[in-house]
Formats: structure tokens, sequence, C-alpha cells
């Protein structure tokens, strides 16, 4: 298991530790399991999200819950 505490996705110019977003997202009462991780030849990350039984969760929705909790250069560019 890789320790994600070191682990920085660099986003024009800033540094934005992963694990913090994916404390915020397993927060959210729809989401099961998240992973945050760094897209290939983009400098943004991604998150994969795991919602749970039954949910309706969305992207949109994903991304409004976070958008609400963090400063601009954090917010999710991608959820899948």
């Amino acid at each position: 298991m890789v320790d994600m505490v070191k682990k920085l996705i660099k986003f024009k110019g800033f540094l934005v530790p992963p694990a913090e977003l994916e404390a915020l997202l397993i927060s959210h009462p729809q989401i099961s399991d998240v992973a945050v991780v760094q897209q290939k030849d983009e400098a943004a990350g991604v998150a994969l999200i795991g919602p749970s039984n039954g949910s309706e969760l969305t992207e949109e929705g994903v991304r409004e819950f976070i958008s609400k909790q963090v400063v601009f250069y954090k917010r999710l560019h991608k959820v899948l």
C-alpha cells in the first residue's frame, strides 16, 4: 500500500493532497469508496467514486459537494 499522505497532485502551480479530497468525499452519505489520482498527461486529478447501494449520485452532485468545501484549485475537474 502506498502512503497517500506523501503524494501530491500539481495543478496550475498549486499542490493538492489527494488524501484531503478523499476524506471530504468519503464523508458524503452516498459515497462508499473513493480514490483521487492524478490523470496521466494532464495537470489535474480525477476522483474515482464508489457510490453506495441505491445511490442516485451524479458527477455534478459530487463536484458541487466538494466545491463548497475547498478553495478553487482543489475543486474536482472529473469524476468517474
